[in-house]
């Protein structure tokens, strides 16, 4: 209604005041170098915006954030994930190639979170790490809502093929990670990733039948923002008026709990199923903050930095020894 108004004050006392204008009417060549002038003006004014911009993204301020977006993994991306339009199931290995101890990491771009740390724990531990990753595809058997039918398809493809290929390595334990805290929360820039609680739990509970007589740990998914977490610190530090604290939020929103409940509820009855969960690293008090010293610890609204998920590794080495039932060895700095 706001912009419905505006249109029409500015249709009344600016556009048709021009097109109509007695002189302007008369002098058709003003009207087009008036024209001209306009658009050579905006223009202008969107280069100086933008040249503004690389000029603030300059600013010794604002390199942590750019430093942020920037950091994704470590892991070769282009060889090692499967795009989403694809059903080839990529596999790459890392660590001690012939180790007896196999460690496997299965599921989407939030497992992808993992990977620094397990190379790390891997390569110290003498183990080794294969990787079996697929852009926006659950390694849990769901089919989100909202999803072209021929990408869902291909996920589904991709998945059967993967239970087969990481049953025929016998793996020591297989971590799935899987974006599943955008569940119920309002994402206008992604509203598609959306599905039940009860769709989830029967599709955690699907994917581990499939896997079933193998150690299988579900790392809890990462507080997921409402907002792009580099844009809100940016602001931060760009306006007084926007305080750092604008960019945390409540655990209860960022990490709806019934979501890991139903995961754990598709676990319910199976043998040697286990549950990481590094919330408290995040979120502390019932707030998540996703800049924590120094550091952004998000690139996005809903995905960790490298550097961060780095800084996690001795906190998953234990939780991984002890599922294993392995010594724990420091990790390689």
């Amino acid at each position: 209604m706001l912009a419905l108004a505006i249109a029409g004050v500015s249709y009344r006392f600016v556009e048709n005041p021009v097109r109509f204008h007695p002189d302007l009417l008369q002098r058709p060549i003003l009207s087009i170098i008036c024209a001209g002038i306009v658009t050579v003006s905006l223009f202008g004014a969107a280069l100086l915006s933008m040249w503004f911009a690389t000029q603030l993204i300059k600013a010794p301020e604002m390199k942590v954030v750019t430093a942020a977006i920037d950091d994704i993994s470590r892991l070769p991306r282009e060889r090692c994930v499967t795009r989403t339009q694809s059903v080839e199931v990529k596999t790459c290995d890392f660590g001690n190639v012939s180790s007896a101890t196999v460690i496997v990491l299965f599921g989407d771009s939030h497992a992808v979170h993992w990977f620094n740390p397990l190379q790390k724990i891997a390569e110290s531990n003498g183990w080794r790490l294969t990787t079996v990753l697929k852009s926006s595809c659950h390694s849990f058997d769901i089919r989100p809502q909202g999803h072209k039918t021929a990408d869902l398809d291909s996920c589904d493809q991709w998945r059967t093929e993967a239970f087969e290929k990481i049953s025929a390595m016998h793996p020591s334990v297989i971590l799935l990670g899987n974006l599943t805290s955008s569940l119920g929360q309002k994402d206008r820039a992604k509203p598609w990733i959306t599905h039940s609680l009860r769709e989830l739990q029967d599709g955690v509970r699907g994917t581990l039948l499939a896997l079933a007589d193998m150690r299988v740990v579900i790392i809890r998914d990462v507080p997921y923002f409402q907002f792009d977490i580099p844009t809100c610190v940016a602001r931060s530090l760009r306006h007084v008026w926007y305080p750092n604290g604008s960019c945390e939020a409540d655990q209860s929103t960022a990490l709806n709990p019934a979501v890991f409940e139903s995961e754990q509820a598709g676990a319910q009855g199976l043998s040697n199923i286990h549950f990481i969960d590094l919330t408290n690293r995040i979120c502390g008090r019932g707030v998540c903050r996703p800049v924590q010293g120094n550091s952004v610890i998000y690139r996005d609204r809903h995905h960790l930095t490298g550097s961060y998920a780095d800084g996690l590794m001795a906190t998953l080495n234990q939780e991984l020894a002890a599922i294993l039932n392995t010594p724990v060895v420091r990790p390689l700095l």
